[in-house]
């Protein structure tokens, strides 16, 4: 709020309190003592005073306000507390029908066999929400994140550029999740990925450290026992100033174990590769991506800033393993990129989605597409 912003808000909050003021002027209660004359018959209260307080009745019927006036003077009370003061966050509160289908939400029918409580569960007619956000430093905002997420808790938080070491990270505590994959810095600051997984949800952690490199690309993964079988979900981030042929190579390397595994993957994170473009690094990208059947479906902007908007935060999944799928944008204001909720959606239909496929003239090989270096 700018300085004439502020200026006019204390000018309103000084009318509403004069206000406020004129409206309760009445007269003042007079109060009378007189000392206890039935000893015999003293209260035990009155024991140490031995006086008591008393009202004069015709007083009390003059100063009587009607309950009408009364509620007009708290109604205006409440007013004045409310402007003053800055609002209060909503306290948390967990929902049972938090993993309800969002269309059966809105039409209100929720029933108890749509409720994911469990792993074991996640295999009906249920959807599976996934949220990403470059959280640019995790630190100082897990409260903030909960209450922008609380309405409808994802089952799965995939968060880069969390600005925390090992150790950092361990003592993070976001409620009813629990850290499932991580990966932090070693030799610089700031950057790295974590997974945290709702804490009723099995999971296993897959080792693909060995592949990581700071800032040319930073990843963590974990395999969730849910409505796919042996699904995958891998978080990686890739700095602006990295060696782009590292990045390239090394998530190659990453989605071959994972593939030979037999896993059905999908790939959220900040790869700083913009997508509302044609762009060779772009083309490089999905020549890997496709050779795994990966595409990418954000197809609207996750970062703005000044006169330009940039799609650099990517969700990657399988479109002939997974059934219907959707994918939200959400703006929380915790960073300079917008978030993404992706929702898996068990026993629907499958959905057709067209995908810009390469061209003709870019659709060569992939070895002549890609050159590793060394």
């Amino acid at each position: 709020m700018n300085a004439m912003g502020k200026e006019i808000m204390a000018k309103r909050i000084t009318e509403t309190i004069k206000h406020t003021l004129k409206m309760n002027k009445k007269k003042p209660i007079v109060m009378k003592w007189k000392e206890d004359t039935n000893k015999d018959k003293k209260d035990p209260r009155e024991a140490t005073t031995g006086i008591r307080e008393e009202r004069d009745p015709s007083e009390n019927q003059k100063d009587r306000v009607p309950a009408e006036a009364s509620d007009n003077r708290q109604q205006e009370t409440e007013t004045v507390g409310t402007a003053s003061r800055r609002n209060r966050k909503i306290p948390v509160t967990r929902r049972d029908d938090f993993f309800v289908d969002n269309h059966q939400q809105k039409a209100g029918k929720i029933e108890k066999e749509d409720i994911i409580k469990d792993s074991s569960q996640v295999r009906g007619n249920t959807s599976l929400n996934i949220f990403h956000q470059n959280i640019r430093g995790l630190g100082n905002k897990t409260n903030e994140l909960y209450c922008h997420l609380q309405q409808d808790l994802p089952h799965i938080l995939c968060l880069s550029e969390h600005h925390l070491s090992e150790s950092e990270l361990q003592l993070i505590h976001l409620a009813d999740y629990s850290l499932g994959a991580s990966y932090s810095r070693k030799t610089f600051l700031k950057g790295g990925v974590s997974i945290f997984v709702y804490r009723n949800l099995k999971y296993n952690t897959i080792k693909i450290d060995e592949h990581n490199i700071d800032k040319d690309i930073e990843a963590c993964a974990i395999q969730l026992d849910s409505m796919l079988n042996k699904l995958c979900i891998l978080a990686v981030y890739r700095s602006p100033k990295d060696d782009f042929t590292i990045f390239l190579k090394q998530l190659d390397l990453i989605l071959q174990k994972l593939y030979n595994s037999k896993y059905s993957i999908l790939i959220c994170g900040d790869v700083n590769v913009n997508y509302l473009i044609d762009s060779n690094r772009r083309s490089q990208l999905d020549a890997v991506l496709h050779s795994y059947n990966l595409v990418g479906i954000v197809e609207f902007p996750t970062r703005y800033a000044f006169n330009s908007q940039k799609a650099i935060d990517s969700v990657f999944i399988n479109s002939s393993t997974f059934g219907k799928y959707e994918l939200y944008p959400s703006v929380n204001g915790l960073s300079d990129h917008d978030a993404q909720l992706s929702i898996l959606v068990n026993g629907g239909e499958k959905r057709k989605r067209t995908v810009n496929p390469l061209s003709k003239e870019k659709s060569i090989s992939l070895p002549q597409q890609i050159s590793y270096g060394n």
